[in-house]
C-alpha cells in the first residue's frame, strides 16, 4: 500500500511539474502575443495620428487660402476704391467721370468673378483632397483591394 501511494505522489509531482513547465510555456506565448498586440496597437494609434494629422494639414492649407483670397480680396478693393475715387474726384469732365463709372463697374465685375472662382477652385481642391485621403485610408487599413 505505501508503493501505491509512493507512486500516487511521484505521478502527482509529475503532474504537477508538467503542469508548471506548460503553464511557464504558456505564459511565455501570451507575452509575445501581448507585446505582438501593442505593435498593433501602436501601428493603428500612428496610423490614427497620421490620418488625423493629414486631415489638420488639408482644413489649414484651405483656411490659408480662403483667408489669403480674402485679405488681397480686400486689399485690393481698398486700392481700387482709392483709385477710381481719386479720379472721379479729381475729373472735371462730366464724360471722364462716366467712363470712370463704367470701368469701375467692369473692374469690379471682373475682380469679384475672379475672386469667387478662387473659392470655388479653393473647395473643389478640398472636396479632391478629402477623396485622395478617403482612398488612402481605405487603402492603408487594408478596405480597398488592388487589383
Amino acid at each position: 500500500m505505501d508503493w501505491i501511494l509512493l507512486l500516487l505522489v511521484a505521478l502527482s509531482t509529475a503532474t504537477l511539474g508538467w503542469a508548471g513547465i506548460e503553464m511557464r510555456r504558456q505564459q511565455h506565448r501570451l507575452g509575445l502575443l501581448y507585446r505582438a498586440l501593442v505593435i498593433v496597437e501602436d501601428r493603428e494609434r500612428k496610423q490614427q495620428f497620421e490620418f488625423i494629422e493629414a486631415d489638420n494639414r488639408r482644413k489649414l492649407l484651405q483656411a490659408s487660402v480662403e483667408n489669403g483670397t480674402s485679405a488681397v480680396e480686400i486689399v485690393h478693393r481698398v486700392v481700387t476704391t482709392t483709385t477710381f475715387g481719386a479720379i472721379d474726384r479729381l475729373s472735371r469732365n462730366e464724360r471722364l467721370r462716366e467712363n470712370n463709372m463704367r470701368a469701375r463697374e467692369l473692374h469690379d465685375d471682373a475682380t469679384r468673378n475672379m475672386y469667387r472662382s478662387i473659392r470655388i477652385a479653393n473647395r473643389q481642391i478640398h472636396a479632391l483632397a478629402n477623396a485622395i485621403i478617403g482612398l488612402n485610408r481605405k487603402r492603408r487599413s487594408g478596405g480597398g483591394k488592388d487589383g
